[in-house]
């Protein structure tokens, strides 16, 4: 079975964040999980640099107050909201990718790894979503809230508001341990790594003023050591090489040897002041800041705990810190996302917002990201320095023993014009026997494009391989950039087989989605790529019994998203037809529409398949009116509704006359008099008959959407109304003149 097979949208690579949220219990807390990566370092990774200055490069509009949780991955950009709308936008440009609302709250950090997005919810429940469509993958429920899932490669950790901890796989929820602390975390868990790195012990604060070490070593399971607090802590501790960092909520910023489980050095911040936003770690990881409610930023060095300075933000902080490289981001209640310089602790940028931001600093790729309380997703960038990188194709498909070429190519913006970049392919495991080069050399300038060649051994397994092509300038000033592909080592018969059924039926264009060639299917997705000129879509439906957990994403104009997971614990092997997806035609015409298929096996690993078009020939569906009418009679019915006519209808030279503005208006359209070409033009908005009429009195001749029409007979001027044929209203405004004018007696 081949592994991770993605759409070309969709072609990206891990970066993981996690950042806070509120949760509540019996008391209301600020609980937040710090960090760019599973240990919780609140850190950007190493090698990201801030290249200032710094704007808002885009912003996007949330459907709800954030849930102070934002992830980045793949270059996407995944946000909730508090009442349980979970979106992905795309990292460069802010589009949105999809929307899922999950109908609760969530009450705590999510985490992604392994392309699947942890999400706790209100009520103790648990979903895990598919990254690149939003579908609800898996479902579980605990007994209690998730402070706040923990990400492991492919497993996730969480602790309940009770003390249980589970381990589950990322891909399927399934949970192979638990324990029971019999004791109340007071803040989210964090890894904490002993011994050449690894990864086997859980830190946490409790509500009985302790720090424990929980080792989760298969078999042991049990609280390592204790470590006893001066006061509560309401922040997670930073686990850093093999040392514990921690804030006390009084204020008490301590480091702990996690070796010798002795303090290793502390510091009273400052007195009488509340701590609200944990520490982060930057430069290097050889400092560590701390701020506190009134604004104020304590820069320790962690080796010694040796103070190098403080800074002021003139306002009062109570989101987490987060380091970036040489710098340090924090944003401030009143809405001020700056950066503060290791060395000196001088402000580097200051962006105003304007509203109170609740959701800490998350920085990716040169983005820094945040969300508003008014439901507001910024993403700020360089303003002057911008690089960027395009592959083409992303997705590669190689045969064992072929060859492929991939396209890179360089933008920048004009200051960088001429400078040197240099390019590396990275993330190819040594197993996959894959050759790759970068031709004709691996140097290129902003407007240039190098060909990546890739080969696949003859006996190259069957698999799909992450990897990016990493732009990088060697002057510290200019950001890198870095572009995500797939390689996909397939044969023929390796792939799954989709097609699409098209049938006509009521209100629309019905097109039926099979597919053939796979084993232990678990999830299948569709996105749709049309013309929103000509179709719409309005629905899809389950079409067989094994298909449950629907749901579909029609927000994006010319991109429609169908989502389902088969039974869960059954999935499903063989040939099905999973969902119909009834599209409305708006305009006559043609369109072609393209299907990427997004499929999974019940451990996650991705179901490969080839993209699939289909024709389609529609006709614009026209809404009949109703329309009764009498000779000499100013009452007129249109769709049963009595209307008083300024105009009688009328015959002349053997032509039925009608006031046109009555039947215009009462359709929907708009009307303008153009006094000196005596000439009335109505502007359709309903999709009901043309969209736009010219005609002139006196003339035979009317334009109709910009075509010429002949008339029967020439409008003309009655009683300072404008009148026409009937026959040419019943044709144009989408009317049917039933139970025909009769004279009246």
């Amino acid at each position: 079975m081949l592994k991770r097979l993605l759409t070309v949208a969709t072609v990206l690579m891990i970066i993981f964040v996690s950042v806070p949220v509120i949760a509540v219990t019996n008391t209301q807390k600020d609980w937040a999980c710090l960090g760019r990566d599973a240990f919780r370092r609140s850190e950007a990774y190493s090698g990201e640099t801030l290249a200032l200055p710094i704007d808002i490069s885009w912003s996007a509009q949330l459907e709800g107050k954030p849930s102070r949780t934002i992830l980045v991955s793949k270059g996407y950009v995944v946000s909730g909201t508090e009442n349980g709308l979970v979106s992905a936008y795309r990292l460069d440009s802010g589009e949105r990718v999809w929307t899922n609302d999950l109908g609760g709250e969530i009450v705590s950090d999510m985490a992604l790894t392994n392309e699947f997005i942890c999400v706790p919810m209100d009520e103790g429940r648990v979903v895990g979503l598919d990254l690149y469509t939003g579908g609800v993958f898996w479902e579980k429920n605990e007994d209690s809230n998730i402070l706040a899932p923990i990400p492991n490669s492919s497993q996730i950790y969480t602790v309940t508001e009770d003390g249980l901890v589970r381990a589950f796989q990322a891909a399927n929820g399934e949970s192979y341990w638990k324990h029971d602390l019999d004791i109340r975390p007071s803040a989210p868990p964090s890894l904490l790594m002993i011994g050449h790195y690894s990864t086997s012990n859980i830190v946490m604060p409790t509500e009985d003023d302790n720090l424990i070490v929980f080792n989760y070593t298969y078999g042991k399971q049990m609280i390592d050591w204790t470590y006893k607090l001066d006061s509560s802590m309401s922040t997670p501790a930073i686990p850093i090489s093999e040392t514990v960092i921690g804030v006390t909520d009084t204020g008490n910023l301590f480091c702990i040897d996690s070796r010798t489980k002795q303090l290793y050095w502390e510091d009273q911040i400052a007195d009488s002041v509340e701590v609200k936003s944990h520490p982060a770690i930057f430069n290097s990881q050889r400092y560590v800041a701390c701020a506190t409610v009134d604004g104020k930023i304590h820069t320790y060095r962690i080796g010694d705990g040796f103070k190098l300075w403080k800074a002021d933000s003139q306002d009062s902080i109570t989101q987490p810190l987060t380091g970036v490289s040489s710098d340090l981001v924090a944003v401030t209640d009143s809405g001020h996302v700056m950066g503060f310089k290791a060395y000196d602790g001088s402000v580097s940028f200051d962006i105003d917002l304007g509203e109170r931001i609740i959701t800490a600093p998350t920085y990716s790729s040169g983005y820094i990201i945040v969300a508003t309380e008014s439901g507001k997703l910024y993403s700020l960038a360089s303003s002057t320095m911008s690089v960027s990188l395009s592959l083409n194709p992303e997705i590669v498909i190689i045969e064992p023993g072929k060859k492929a070429e991939v396209t890179i190519s360089l933008n920048a913006s004009d200051e960088l014009v001429g400078e040197t970049f240099y390019l590396t392919p990275r993330g190819f495991p040594c197993r996959c026997k894959i050759n790759r080069d970068i031709q004709p050399k691996t140097t290129m300038t902003p407007g240039e494009e190098r060909t990546l060649m890739l080969s696949a051994d003859s006996k190259a397994p069957s698999y799909s391989y992450d990897y990016n092509i990493l732009c990088r300038s060697y002057k510290r000033e200019v950001p890198e950039a870095v572009k995500y592909g797939v390689i996909l080592v397939a044969t023929e018969s390796d792939m799954m087989d989709l097609s699409v059924e098209q049938k006509s039926v009521e209100g629309g264009e019905s097109l039926a989605v099979s597919f053939d060639k796979t084993e232990f299917l678990r999830s299948f997705a569709v996105k749709v790529d049309y013309n929103p000129e000509v179709l719409e879509p309005v629905s899809a439906t389950k079409t067989m019994p094994e298909a449950h957990n629907l749901y579909w994403d029609f927000r994006t104009p010319g991109s429609a998203l169908v989502y389902v997971s088969f039974t869960e614990g059954a999935p499903y092997k063989g040939a099905g037809q999973p969902f119909e997806i009834l599209f409305r035609p708006i305009d006559s015409g043609t369109d072609t529409l393209t299907f990427h298929t997004i499929a999974r096996t019940n451990n996650g690993d991705f179901v490969p398949s080839r993209d699939t078009s289909v024709d389609l020939t529609v006709q614009k569906l026209v809404q009949k009116h109703e329309v009764k009418l009498q000779i000499n009679n100013p009452i007129a019915m249109i769709d049963g509704e009595d209307i008083q006519l300024d105009v009688a209808p009328y015959i002349k030279s053997g032509r039925t006359m009608v006031p046109l503005r009555f039947v215009g208006e009462a359709m929907g359209a708009g009307v303008e008099w153009i006094d000196d070409e005596r000439a009335v033009v109505y502007t359709n908005t309903l999709p009901t008959g043309a969209r736009s009429i010219k005609l002139w009195i006196g003339k035979t001749t009317a334009l109709v959407d910009g075509v010429e029409t002949e008339m029967d007979a020439a409008p003309e001027i009655n009683n300072s109304r404008t009148c026409v044929g009937v026959s040419f209203v019943s044709k144009n405004f989408g009317v049917e003149t039933v139970g025909m004018v009769k004279r009246r007696r």
